[in-house]
């Protein structure tokens, strides 16, 4: 019987073997390489989303704090509004009794007296004007002393002029402090 020799065979089988497993390899590491590769980029695509919608976000934001912005002055400009009309119509309520008493003012005045300044400032009334005499101006004050709200009316000053005596009275208005002085 003849021996045979399977040196060759085996040697070519364990060569065969390796380049198949060289090749599985390859394989192996390309679809490693393809999967790794195409994670990279669905990694990089949604942070591109996720970047993208941010950006969205913070435009959103921005553009809600420009309308809070503007709200906050629009709310600002309410209430100044609403303090002025109150105070308008404070003044409009008020104007009636002043009115009413600037004519009552008017007609304690005597014949041949020109106030030429009416001031309040608090509660104190000052009262600047030219009378033809001094007997004009005593009536002037007893008609001051008459007027409802107003007490101790006084003179502080009388000076004689070619036009007439120039004086200066004081009062304190007492009930109409609250409603004239606002």
């Amino acid at each position: 019987m003849r021996r045979i020799n399977l040196l060759p065979w085996r040697e070519w089988q364990r060569q065969r073997a390796l380049r198949r497993f060289k090749a599985a390899l390859l394989v192996c590491a390309l679809a490693g390489a393809v999967v790794v590769l195409s994670g990279d980029h669905l990694v990089r695509a949604e942070q591109a989303r996720q970047q993208l919608a941010s950006d969205a976000l913070r435009e959103d934001i921005s553009a809600l704090d420009q309308q809070l912005e503007r709200l906050a002055q629009l709310t600002s400009q309410r209430d100044e509004l609403a303090g002025q009309v109150n105070a308008i119509e404070a003044l409009r309520a008020d104007r009636q009794p002043l009115a009413e008493w600037l004519v009552q003012l008017g007609r304690w005045v005597p014949y041949g007296v020109r106030l030429t300044g009416v001031q309040l400032l608090g509660a104190q009334l000052q009262v600047t004007g030219v009378a033809r005499s001094g007997l004009e101006v005593a009536q002037l004050l007893e008609g001051l002393a008459r007027l409802p709200g107003v007490a101790a009316p006084t003179l502080k000053e009388i000076k004689a002029t070619p036009a007439g005596e120039q004086f200066q009275l004081t009062a304190l208005v007492a009930s109409m402090a609250g409603e004239v002085g606002r």
